[in-house]
Order: structure tokens, then sequence, then C-alpha cells
């Protein structure tokens, strides 16, 4: 579908896209956000999230609850203020790390609650929230690092060396060392070390854990590498487009959506890449495992004229 076409409009919307053609199935305009949109979510890692029976969309400074059934959004009145941070779904609940604070949704009242407050200090520090199978993991730069269990708060931290990512797999957490250019690996229990860290290569600019591996967008260089850590090592890399965006794992795939409009599907066995076009630019991609759907938060129109 066109910019204009059967699905809608494609400028400032999030749209349903059929991972298997690259066809824009529906979209749901979601208006234009205010200020610099796209210099706002420079500091946010996943600005959509898919699951818990909706689509959810940050446009700061509100979340926007899409229904996906009736494409329209449902209520785009739960404030949750300007910051940096994240969007995801989990434990029957949808999470919204924004600045220092955690927020914690309900899916069905759209009620929210600060769930946690990351900090208190006004000092250069860059927080990291991730979820699961079993707790909430939130990281910060200056090297703490806290298990939380969502249905008690219980809280288990510890203290580490700096580090700048985050990710969780089956029994580890995976804390990113850019300097030292290195995975370290942490057994989710005891959050003690666990054996040899991981070489990584250029920036890490996002990381997903997705099974046995992580998944690693470098944005400067336009290329995604695949992690094994069962091997201990990185096996293998694609080059994707010069100005990346968002990166998620899900159906079979790895998604990485450009400015320009390009979204990318890596295939995570073989890392063959398909290309799909879209005429506007992507924001953000996310995907409901439940319902096989893929979303894409897009921006402003590339199409020319």
């Amino acid at each position: 579908a066109g910019p204009t076409g059967e699905a809608g409009p494609l400028r400032f919307a999030v749209a349903r896209l059929d991972p298997a053609t690259g066809r824009i199935e529906a979209s749901v305009p979601i208006g234009e956000p205010r200020g610099n949109y796209f210099e706002l979510l420079q500091f946010i890692d996943h600005p959509i999230a898919a699951g818990e029976g909706a689509v959810w969309a940050l446009r700061q400074p509100y979340l926007l609850h899409i229904d996906p059934v009736h494409s329209d959004v449902r209520t785009d009145d739960i404030q949750v203020g300007f910051g940096w941070g994240s969007v995801e779904t989990g434990f029957d609940s949808v999470w919204l790390q924004n600045g220092i604070d955690l927020y914690r949704i309900n899916p069905a009242t759209d009620e929210l609650e600060t769930f946690l407050t990351l900090s208190t200090s006004s000092g250069l520090i860059n927080y990291f929230f991730e979820i699961g199978d079993d707790a909430l993991w939130v990281g910060s730069s200056d090297g703490a690092l806290v298990r939380i269990d969502p249905a008690t708060k219980a809280k288990d931290q510890v203290r580490l060396e700096a580090f700048d990512g985050l990710a969780v797999t089956r029994d580890r957490v995976w804390l990113s060392d850019i300097l030292a250019g290195e995975f370290v690996g942490l057994h989710a229990e005891t959050m003690e070390p666990v054996g040899d860290p991981i070489a990584v290569s250029g920036t890490v600019d996002q990381v997903v854990a997705a099974g046995e591996m992580l998944w690693v967008l470098d944005k400067s260089v336009g290329v995604v590498s695949r992690i094994d850590v069962a091997a201990g090592r990185s096996t293998g890399s694609e080059r994707v487009g010069d100005d990346a965006t968002d990166l998620f794992v899900g159906l079979g795939s790895v998604w990485v959506g450009d400015r320009d409009g390009t979204l990318y599907r890596i295939d995570t066995r073989t890392l063959e890449v398909a290309e799909f076009e879209v005429p506007a630019e992507i924001l953000g991609v996310a995907v409901d495992e439940r319902a096989e759907t893929l979303w894409l938060y897009l921006g402003e129109s590339t199409a020319s004229g």
C-alpha cells in the first residue's frame, strides 16, 4: 500500500506488516509528536511494544494504547512525561522505563503506577531495563545491577564495574563493556560472574537476547552481529542500513528498522537478509509472538512528491 493506500496514512503512524511479504496490512495514525520527535527517540531503546492484547507506542509525553483488532488508538491519555528508556510487555503488564522511573501499566485499565524509582541522583548515569523469564532486571552505567520480583517487588542488588548494556538469556545476565570490548556473563541466581568474557567489536548500541544468542546492533557502521553465548564467540554478522533505528527479535527473524524506510529481516539460522520498503521512517519495531504479528512505529514520510 502507498502512503495513502488501503492501509491508511503511513506518516506518523503505527502499522502492522505481513512478516512474510512485507506488505502493510493496517495502520493507525498517532499524530505528529511535539518538538523534534527523532531527537527525543534517540534516547529510547524501544519506542513500541506489542503484547498483552494491544500495541503500545511511546509518543512523549504520552504512552498510546492501540487496539490491534479495531486498528485505533484506545486511549492517548497515559501521561508518562519525557525521558530516556524503553517500553516492553511481560508479567501481564506493560513496563516503561522513562528517565529514573520504572512504570507499570495495567493493560486492562491503563492505570499507571510508579513501580520503582531508579535513583534520586541527578548525575550523568544511564539506566538499562530488561525482562527475564522470572524477574525484571535494572542496571545503571555506574555498575549497579538489580533483580526484581515483579509480584512482590523483592530486590537483590550487586555492585559491579561500570557497564553500558544489558541483556538476559535463559540463566545468564550479560553486561556489555564497550571500552573493554566484551560481554561479561553473570549467573541469574547468584549474580556472580561465570565463564570467560566474550569479545565484541564495535559499538553496542542495542543488544537483544533470544535463546542462547545475543544480537548486537552497531548503528555507527550499520552492522548486526550474532553472538553464541554457549560457544562464547561471534558466529557471524550482516550489514544493514546506514541509519538503523531499532532492533527486535521474533518470529524466527531479526528485524531492523532504518530511517530511510527500509525494514531488514535477518534469518536467525542462516543470516540471510531480506529487505522491505515502507514509505516512511521506521523508528521502532515490535513483534507479538502470540498473535504472530509485526508492528512498525513510523515517522515522517519518505515518499517523494
